[in-house]
């Protein structure tokens, strides 16, 4: 699926530097081996592959890719080398959030965000109000700093690590099974808030600041990724009634999830970053703070801008505990409305 021709180049580069390298003497040969070997069907093949000259460019039959040689030589040749499968644009959207750490919104939107501290007039946090960064409009995102001690978030690690698994996601092809997945590469475990102190803190927390109902929400995902270690670009609720998170012991009255909460654990010294592919958006780990977004409209309907993905872990590792928020039970705190798109 990656860009071979590229990496051959890469390698060219590295053994002309080292030219006893045995990595990249490796590595040469392999990538060279795939481009002799690689076949495709005959309309990638024209499309891909455009050589003018070729006679047979018109059959209807497989393909093979020319060898390196052939590339070499054949100056009107053009390789395109698309990744088949995937949705390039977002797919190239996505990659380039995560290399770009400079991303900004446009001067006049950002003028209209705020930063303040946050209370509700809630008991909880009337004496240490929490910091509140707006940090999108279109939908609304917001960050909050300081949200939890390292103690608790030591704790809250100690608790997981022994319980961490391969994560699972729920598929359309089987939507009443967790598999594991390719795009989501990461270990996981689910705390609930009689397991620790500092779980049902943060879950307390989460309500005061949110003035939602934790009652139907989720117990707290804790999740780690190690080097390369990513999760792609997906949404958090579901417009599937059948998917098991929908459900609370077997009964379908927990609804769909109304909101994400994000909590990093620690600092990641490269990569890892959430991002928002359809807003431009970018958030890098902080540890101790916090995002959090609707993923649906007040009509109920999914929220396809807060499509998001969490970028590979280039050095170090990233900790994250995700809390989602069911409807069932914000009837009175976030009002439905019959406007589709508020």
């Amino acid at each position: 699926q990656g860009n071979i021709e590229h990496a051959l180049a890469l390698s060219e580069e590295m053994l002309a530097i080292d030219p006893s390298n045995e990595h990249a003497l490796a590595n040469k040969d392999y990538f060279e081996y795939i481009l002799q070997n690689r076949t495709l069907i005959e309309p990638q093949a024209i499309k891909d592959f455009d050589s003018p000259n070729d006679s047979d460019s018109t059959s209807t039959t497989v393909k093979s890719l020319p060898s390196q040689n052939d590339l070499i030589n054949k100056k009107n040749y053009k390789v395109n080398n698309q990744r088949s499968g995937h949705d390039l644009e977002k797919q190239e959207t996505f990659e380039k959030l995560c290399r770009d750490t400079n991303t900004k919104l446009d001067p006049h939107r950002a003028s209209k965000l705020v930063c303040r501290y946050r209370h509700n007039n809630h008991p909880y946090l009337l004496w240490k109000p929490i910091k509140e960064e707006q940090l999108f409009d279109k939908p609304e995102i917001f960050l909050y700093h300081d949200i939890i001690h390292n103690a608790d978030i030591d704790e809250i690690k100690s608790l997981a690590t022994p319980r961490l698994q391969r994560a699972v996601v729920v598929t359309d092809a089987e939507p009443t099974k967790l598999v594991p997945a390719d795009y989501r590469i990461s270990k996981s475990t689910w705390l609930n808030d009689e397991d620790s102190p500092a779980v049902a803190r943060l879950s307390r927390l989460i309500s005061a600041t949110t003035t939602l109902s934790m009652e139907t929400a989720e117990p707290l995902q804790i999740g780690n990724y190690g080097i390369g270690g990513h999760y792609d670009v997906h949404v958090d609720f579901s417009s599937n009634p059948d998917d098991e998170l929908w459900e609370n012991d077997g009964k379908a009255d927990k609804c769909n999830r109304i909101a994400t909460w994000l909590t990093y654990l620690n600092d990641v010294e490269q990569g890892g970053a959430t991002v928002f592919p359809e807003i431009g958006a970018r958030v890098a780990p902080e540890k101790g703070s916090a995002i959090f977004w609707y993923n649906l409209y007040t009509s109920g309907a999914g929220d396809y801008r807060t499509r998001h993905a969490g970028c590979p872990v280039l050095i170090g590792n990233k900790w994250v505990a995700n809390k989602w928020i069911h409807e069932r039970g914000q009837e009175f705190r976030r009002r439905c409305s019959l406007d589709p798109m508020i």
